[in-house]
């Protein structure tokens, strides 16, 4: 029995020393498996007991689509001759300022000037030019666009290579810039779905074949080979590699930005009614260094785009007059259901972008600064495709165009910052409310620690940084913590294992408050190194009040990294809620 036993690990080890010597040679010469090609390029569905069936279409032939280093999830339509390729592909992979209006059924392209906009099925635009063919269908809900539409207004080159035997139809793209490799194979070679010989075979490539390498591996390079073919081939049989560079022209230099030769100072002023205008010049009395005013001047205030105003042309005047630019704050605080209603409707943001450049024309406003909170995932391109739309007439009528983000973070980042960069003129990032009134733990409103990371969050995601302005609070908050028992038992309640549970409460304060309320107490702020601000806490029995306090430390900190990180300015909020002695700490600080 051991001799046996012996024996076996012989040969197990003589087994590996082959593999080891020859690499993967065993498994090229027992693994002849064949992918289907059909599922490989996503043109197949499972269904029910697992059955891949191939996709079908009414409208023509079903096509894969190759993408610069993978196959599109979506399928491509040949029509009558014509590449149609699903518009979530061109925006996901090609250009992402092509839209689909599924409720008014329209396909659209945006650039820095122009609004181009196409009835589905129709071959001619709204500004009255006819194509010389279809510019798009619906099937199955959703919007297939020809490419000769998407090469009309993009840099993009597109080939069909018709099926062959197990090879279904493929259209295959080249729109990236930049250096690459390509060579020639010098053997016949069997490509496959992965880098080894374990892999099934995508197809038997001949001698000669040019191919395009994507990512170059260790013993396998993966390739895009003529026709639309990716996969796997050793990098040994690869030869005559040399380097090209793939040009597509883009318009970058099209989107000319308005900008504020030293940077941005912008105080957001909040405007709730319309008597408020009248206390400017009160307000700015003490102000030094800022050089916009934001006042929350228009809502949306119905479906078909109506605004709701309380612009003020003699505001503006005051401050022109102090030297200040104003750009009027849009917002979606009103009513969520209709703002949806006019962001994911052509028509209603059309007549939305009208009626506030009507107003920004008559009143002599220097720019627009949008302000929507309430953009869910769903309709996050509904709202890039707003902004889009916004940029052309802003940049029409040469005013600002900017718009606020929250402090940057995962979370958000649906929100697209780096396409608001592209279109905007500043992209202003809300660096606060890092704790907030429905928290379950005290702590500062925007610690330095917090802003620091989600500007670099935004400059990340961005990949630059002279048109990003850092919003921070001229505002606190005053936390009360209240024992369970002793007290209303009003508001957040908290768990606290060691000190005892308890209800916790805070309010927004000013920093002229703020300080109130502690020398009333008679407390003393201490500088919080963690935070890099003033903390202070008392207790009145049996509540415990904290605050990290918003004051001349925290302003001159924060002003430091937008030095440090060559921001485009700095925003404020709120006029009104600041000391006095603040204007003078931004002056020092800029």
């Amino acid at each position: 029995m051991r001799k046996i036993i012996k024996r076996t690990i012989v040969v197990v080890l003589a087994m590996s020393m082959v593999i080891g010597i020859s690499g993967c040679d065993l498994f090229k010469k027992t693994n002849k498996g064949h992918t289907d090609l059909y599922w490989y390029m996503n043109l197949t569905e499972e269904q029910e007991g697992g059955k891949e069936v191939k996709f079908t279409s009414k409208e023509g032939e079903v096509a894969a689509v190759a993408l610069e280093d993978k196959y599109a999830d979506e399928y491509g339509i040949v029509k009558d001759g014509d590449c149609f390729v699903n518009i979530d592909s061109i925006k996901a992979n090609v250009d992402d300022r092509f839209y689909y209006d599924k409720n008014e059924k329209l396909v659209m392209f945006t650039n820095a000037k122009d609004i181009i906009i196409s009835k589905v099925g129709e071959s001619k635009t709204e500004d009255g030019e006819t194509k010389d063919y279809q510019i798009s269908f619906v099937e199955d809900n959703n919007c297939y666009i020809n490419m000769e539409f998407v090469s009309d207004y993009t840099s993009v080159e597109y080939k069909l290579f018709e099926a062959k035997k197990k090879c279904p139809t493929i259209i295959s793209l080249n729109y990236k810039d930049g250096k690459a490799k390509e060579g020639a194979l010098d053997d016949e070679i069997e490509m496959r779905t992965n880098g080894d010989y374990q892999n099934l075979i995508v197809t038997t490539l001949k001698e000669g074949t040019k191919v395009k390498i994507i990512e170059e591996g260790k013993n396998w390079d993966k390739v895009k080979a003529v026709g639309g073919i990716i996969g796997y081939v050793p990098e040994k049989y690869i030869d005559d590699i040399h380097k090209f560079e793939s040009v597509y022209n883009d318009d970058e230099d099209t989107y000319n930005h308005h900008l504020i030769k030293d940077g941005v100072n912008m105080v957001w002023d909040a405007v709730y009614n319309q008597t408020a205008n009248a206390n400017l010049n009160n307000e700015i009395k003490h102000v030094k260094g800022a050089n916009v005013l934001v006042p929350t001047w228009f809502e949306i205030e119905s479906k078909d785009g109506g605004l709701t105003s309380r612009a003020d042309e003699d505001y503006i005047g005051t401050a022109h007059k102090k030297g200040m630019e104003v750009w009027a704050l849009l917002d979606d605080f009103k009513s969520k259901k209709v703002d949806r209603y006019v962001l994911t409707h052509t028509s209603a943001r059309q007549k939305l972008i009208t009626r506030l450049m009507d107003s920004v024309d008559a009143l002599g406003i220097d720019g627009v600064n949008i302000d929507f909170e309430y953009v869910t995932q769903g309709i996050a391109k509904d709202y890039l495709q707003f902004l889009r739309e916004m940029s052309v007439a802003c940049r029409k009528q040469r005013i600002t165009l900017s718009i606020d983000n929250y402090a940057a973070a995962g979370h958000t980042a649906y929100y697209d910052w780096k396409q608001q960069y592209k279109i905007a003129d500043y992209v202003v990032f809300m660096n606060y409310d890092e704790h907030n009134a429905g928290d379950e733990e005290a702590g500062s409103v925007s610690s330095l620690d917090f802003m620091e990371n989600a500007i670099n969050t935004a400059i990340e995601q961005i990949g630059d940084s002279k048109r990003i302005v850092n919003g921070m609070p001229f505002f606190t908050r005053l936390w009360e913590m209240t024992p369970e028992g002793k007290g209303s038992n009003k508001g957040k309640y908290v768990e606290d294992a060691v000190d005892g549970n308890y209800y916790l409460n805070s309010q927004a304060l000013g920093m002229t408050l703020a300080e109130k309320a502690y020398k009333k107490a008679k407390a003393k702020p201490s500088f919080d190194k963690e935070t890099k601000q003033n903390f202070v806490t008392w207790e009145d029995k049996p509540t415990t009040y904290e605050m990290w306090l918003e004051d001349e430390t925290s302003i001159a900190e924060r002003l430091q990294l937008t030095k440090k990180y060559k921001l485009g300015g700095n925003a404020y909020w709120a006029l009104g809620q600041e000391k006095d002695s603040i204007w003078q700490v931004i002056v020092d600080n800029q």
